[in-house]
């Protein structure tokens, strides 16, 4: 049965979208394994996935987008957005803040998507931007239609990576072009894996280039 729903799913989406449809299946199949509803879990193999473009905001990108935002008078929005850029904190870990979480020069999270508490160091533009912090008012949706927005009059429309995640991956090759340091990366982000965060190594590779060509 799964396989020939594999075959139906098979050109429609992305092999990353099957291969989280799979993650669920196989959480239900282990659900019904450990209650003797199934003799054994079934073998599922998922899909090879390509690894994808890692895209970060250009200075220009960064300096435009706000510009945009500031004539718009999307102040909360811009807020929210710079404070991604600085910490390199999840959309969904940020719009949960909670002003007790803001801890000087931390934010403090207990609950994040690897189930492993982290603090956030804060930058003195990311405490600006959360002084007097009451909470968002923001929601999924709003970030959507905006986000949308900043992509066409960018004229960005076609840029498939061009994602509101791409500006945790701004944080990341930004601080490994200051740093050099993938273990400092690691512990931004909160990655589990350093495999994960391997991802921006070459960032580094392309910055010596340059200082050899220099």
């Amino acid at each position: 049965t799964l396989d020939k729903w594999l075959k139906t799913q098979d050109g429609k989406v992305s092999d990353a979208t099957i291969n989280r449809k799979l993650v669920n299946i196989k959480q239900v199949l282990r659900f019904a394994v450990e209650r003797e509803w199934m003799s054994k879990m079934p073998s599922i193999k998922g899909k090879p996935e390509a690894e994808g473009r890692t895209r970060w905001l250009s200075t220009q990108e960064e300096r435009q987008m706000f510009s945009l935002l500031q004539a718009w008078g999307e102040h909360e929005v811009a807020l929210f957005l710079r404070v991604l850029i600085e910490t390199g904190m999840r959309r969904g870990e940020l719009l949960s803040l909670t002003p007790e979480q803001i801890d000087g020069d931390w934010i403090r999270l207990w609950k994040t998507k690897t189930k492993t508490a982290r603090s956030v160091p804060l930058t003195e533009k990311a405490k600006e931007c959360l002084k007097g912090f009451q909470g968002w008012s923001l929601d999924e949706s709003k970030l959507r239609t905006v986000w949308a927005k900043l992509r066409k009059e960018m004229s960005l429309t076609d840029d498939k990576d061009f994602v509101l995640h791409s500006l945790r991956h701004t944080t990341a090759t930004r601080l490994l072009v200051k740093t050099g340091n993938v273990a400092i990366v690691k512990k931004m982000l909160g990655h589990k894996k350093i495999e994960t965060t391997m991802r921006y190594a070459h960032i580094a590779d392309e910055e010596l280039l340059k200082a050899v060509v220099k």
